[in-house]
């Protein structure tokens, strides 16, 4: 901002004006000059104190559960000793299926 104004009131003005938008420069570089610095130790600090940051997230579609779509509405389970498994024992079987359909090991399923 220049001051062109010659009045003893604008020239105090425009004063404040720069120094204030000087500080808030200077506040915002600092901040961010803060930021990469504590940033950088951090990382440093995780390697110093041997420690390893695992992404835990996992990507999961629907395929991945044990629903499956039956496009058949008049469905009837073939074996009816399976409607007594748990979610858990499915889950585990269906499990060791997929590990032999991607390994090409049925054997496993015996």
């Amino acid at each position: 901002m220049v001051c062109l104004d010659s009045s003893k009131k604008k020239i105090i003005s425009c004063i404040k004006m720069n120094v204030f938008i000087g500080l808030s420069i200077m506040a915002f570089v600092s901040l961010l000059v803060y930021t990469f610095i504590t940033a950088l130790l951090g990382i440093v600090v995780v390697i110093i104190a041997g420690t390893i940051v695992v992404n835990t997230k996992t990507k999961l579609s629907v395929s991945d559960t044990v629903f499956m779509q039956v496009n058949k509405t008049d469905y009837k389970v073939t074996i009816p000793p399976v409607m007594r498994l748990s979610d858990r024992d499915i889950n585990t079987i269906k499990g060791v299926v997929t590990q032999a359909i991607k390994s090409n090991n049925y054997d496993m399923c015996n």
